[in-house]
């Protein structure tokens, strides 16, 4: 296949390893047992199953960040944690990341629609996104060890851009992670965005922005949308030049 504009999102590079202070994010949204998060590196979603969450949904614009979610949670099943680290250096090399002795191994054991995403564009699945990864932001031994034990399959996940991804959802969550997906929106398209996925959560329920830049003040912000609902920023929490993070909490 061919990658063209129509279709060229669908194949931005993804993340091989968050490069987010998770550990830091988690203890301030935990709790949240219905998550929707931004696949990104796939590393998200599993922080979140780390911290206790019992219901987890994924989405992103490409189909990057789904495979290597996809095989990263098949890997937690298949690979030691020495193997899985030389893996995720195996997927940023610049060439057939797929080919790797390590990857091949889990690739049969994917699911047959991730299986099939592979086989039509394995080279256009780039996971090289971004600065190597943190090696304190990478799972210990421990953690990986208790992820293997919790997780027995792949999370559901929506392709598209945030902006849409309200046409996929059925059902509400306590918690949306957007990671830093609005610093280049207009206000106008952010705003927008919240309103559709306002109604998604359950009263109580929060939406999260890690920025990585602060150019806006949301202490304002409320969006009102009658019966479907209203979202309120709640707090900005601005710990550090990394640890930064927006909540927004349905308030009605």
């Amino acid at each position: 296949m061919t990658v063209t504009k129509n279709n060229f999102y669908e194949y931005m590079p993804a993340y091989t390893a968050t490069n987010e202070d998770w550990r830091w994010a988690r203890r301030i949204t935990h709790g949240a047992q219905h998550v929707l998060t931004v696949a990104a590196s796939g590393d998200q979603a599993l922080t979140y199953c780390l911290d206790g969450a019992t219901h987890i949904d994924t989405y992103d614009i490409t189909r990057c960040a789904h495979v290597i979610q996809d095989i990263k949670t098949t890997a937690l099943r298949t690979l030691s944690y020495t193997e899985y680290l030389s893996m995720l250096r195996d997927l940023r090399r610049p060439h057939s990341p797929l080919n790797s002795p390590l990857v091949t191994r889990i690739i049969p054991k994917l699911p047959p629609e991730t299986q099939h995403q592979i086989n039509a564009a394995p080279d256009y699945l780039n996971f090289r996104a971004g600065a190597a990864p943190r090696p304190e932001n990478q799972f210990t031994e421990s953690e990986y060890k208790q992820l293997g034990g919790r997780i027995n399959k792949t999370f559901k996940f929506f392709l598209g851009p945030i902006q849409e991804l309200h046409t996929h959802l059925t059902v509400q969550y306590d918690l949306v992670d957007t990671s830093n997906i609005f610093d280049n929106m207009p206000m106008h398209d952010m705003v927008q965005t919240l309103a559709s996925l306002t109604p998604y959560l359950y009263i109580g329920g929060r939406i999260i922005y890690l920025p990585q830049n602060t150019n806006r003040d949301y202490r304002d912000m409320c969006i009102n949308l009658g019966n479907s609902g209203r979202l309120e920023h709640a707090q900005t929490i601005n710990e550090s030049i990394a640890n930064k993070m927006i909540i927004f909490q349905r308030t009605r």
